[in-house]
Parts: C-alpha cells; structure tokens; sequence
C-alpha cells in the first residue's frame, strides 16, 4: 500500500504507480478529494482505476457531488473497516470478472473481431501444434499488462530469438505485435457484448494499463475509434 500527502502528489502518484485501486480523503490540502477524483477519472492513462471517497461529510448533497465526480465509492467516517474491505474487494472483483472472461482458452476472441481489418491468421505453412501452443499462451495470459514476448517465450519454452524466428515464419509478425493485436480482438469482443462497460475498463481488461494508447492502438487496427465500433457493431 502506497501513501501520498496531498492531492496533487497523489495524483503524481497514480499517473507512476498505476494502483489496483486509490482511497482518498475528501478534505485534503490544496486539492481537496472532489478535485483530485474528478481528475483521475480525466485521464485517459488512469481513469480505469477504481476510486473510493472517505468522507465526514454525510450529507446526501456531498455523496452526490462525490459520484458525479465519478467515485465508484463513497463511504462517511466513522465507517466499519470490514466494510471497506468488501467494498475494495467488490471493486476489484469486478475488474477482473472482464479479465477472467478472456484468460479461458475457450473464451479466446473471435478469429474475425470486424470487417474493417484482416483477422491475422497464421501463414498456409504454419506448423499447427506449435501455433496452437502460441495462441493458447496469449489467450490464457494476455489480460496480464506484464504479459509480453520473454513471457509467451517461456510460456511455449523457446528461447526469445528462436520465437521470433517463428513468428515471422507462420504469422509475418513480431510477438508483441501478436499479442497486441489479440488484446485488441478481445477488447473489440467486449465492446461488443458488453455495453454497460466502459473503454477505460475495457482497455484494462484486454492488458492495457493505458486508454489512449488502446484507443490510438485499436484505430489503428481497424480504421475507427473504440467508441465509434461499439456504436456501429455493439448488440
């Protein structure tokens, strides 16, 4: 657990450490809690990350104002420390409920995620074990942000040169471009039948500690933005 005293260092804080989720006082120096969530849940880097507002004020006029500014959580002092634990606990359960739904093999992207890109197969003469162990390894892992080639090397145990050497052979592609292409299939899978859910959690689901660089990524793949895909394909 990391602490930061203020606002603005907190804010400094979240952009570096990119917490799992950030608890933050109401009443705090210089920039109080109102300012320092709605600024968090600005940012296109951070606004995935869960916010949970500690407050004296028990007003209903404060609670308001503390969601509006897009706290996923608001909870008036003195509160019950269990149920701050089951309020983390719920918060981050529903994040990974969007990662687990992807690190199944069985729940791996569609082959063809839209019309407007290719679905990156394997070449015609790709060795078809070692592609299904490549896949496989993606699948089960590629939520994980820390996921990357060392990781899927060791994952099908090759060394890093040799599955490069494979993966220009049967895909044309480098491994982190595999990977990153399979992330945004499944990001463009969620943006699909998940409606209620939004790019910034989306991004996070599919491995991107970034929605910027998933939304500049995605455009980039299939010619439009994840906003503009969910309203042309979403069910």
């Amino acid at each position: 657990m990391k602490e930061a005293a203020g606002g603005h260092a907190g804010y400094e804080a979240a952009q570096r450490i990119l917490p799992d989720i950030v608890l933050l006082d109401v009443m705090m120096p210089a920039l109080d809690g109102f300012e320092l969530c709605a600024m968090i849940k600005e940012h296109p880097d951070i606004d995935h990350i869960p916010v949970i507002m500690l407050t004296a004020r028990a007003d209903a006029e404060s609670k308001v104002k503390g969601l509006d500014t897009g706290a996923d959580a608001y909870l008036t002092k003195p509160f019950d420390s269990n149920e701050l634990e089951v309020r983390i606990e719920n918060l981050l359960a529903s994040r990974r409920t969007l990662q687990e739904a992807f690190q199944r093999h069985g729940d791996a992207p569609d082959a063809a995620v839209s019309p407007l890109s290719p679905s990156l197969p394997p070449t015609p003469d790709a060795e078809p074990e070692l592609v299904e162990s490549i896949e496989t390894c993606i699948a089960a892992s590629f939520s994980d942000p820390e996921f990357g080639a060392t990781e899927l090397a060791e994952g099908i145990a090759l060394s890093p040169s040799h599955l490069r050497r494979k993966m220009k052979m049967h895909y044309d592609r480098t491994p982190i471009q595999l990977i990153r292409y399979r992330r945004l299939q499944a990001g463009a899978q969620l943006l699909r039948n998940q409606p209620d859910t939004t790019i910034g959690e989306v991004a996070y689901a599919v491995g991107f500690n970034s929605q910027s660089y998933f939304t500049r990524s995605f455009r980039d793949a299939f010619g439009q933005t994840p906003s503009a895909y969910r309203t042309e394909h979403g069910s």
